[in-house]
């Protein structure tokens, strides 16, 4: 069976870069490197970025719920204040503060 000239002109490739002693280095290198990210796989390191991200959700989450509660108790208090209640009662049932009710705006 006749050597195909691609798989020939390959090998002549691989011997000439195998003798290249700054090519050695550079494989030797490369191939510490993927054995150090294989044992850090098997090991259970993570490199925080997936952590990051699930901890920035998290926090995204967190915050939209807050922001959504305050528009709601906002929106009670602007119809309470609508229908002329005492604002100390408002206050109680909503949890805002007397300044923060001034500062609404009711129409």
């Amino acid at each position: 069976m006749s050597e195909n000239k691609y798989l020939k002109q390959a090998k002549e490739e691989l011997a000439y870069l195998s003798d290249d002693p700054d090519f050695q280095l550079f494989v030797e290198s490369r191939a510490g490197m993927l054995r150090d990210i294989e044992c850090m796989k098997r090991c259970g390191y993570r490199d925080g970025r997936e952590d990051g991200l699930k901890d920035g959700k998290i926090e995204g989450k967190i915050e939209g719920k807050m922001e959504g509660k305050m528009e709601e108790k906002i929106n009670l208090a602007k119809k309470m204040k609508a229908k002329k209640m005492p604002l100390d009662d408002i206050i109680e049932l909503t949890g805002l503060t007397k300044e923060e009710l001034n500062k609404l705006n009711v129409s």
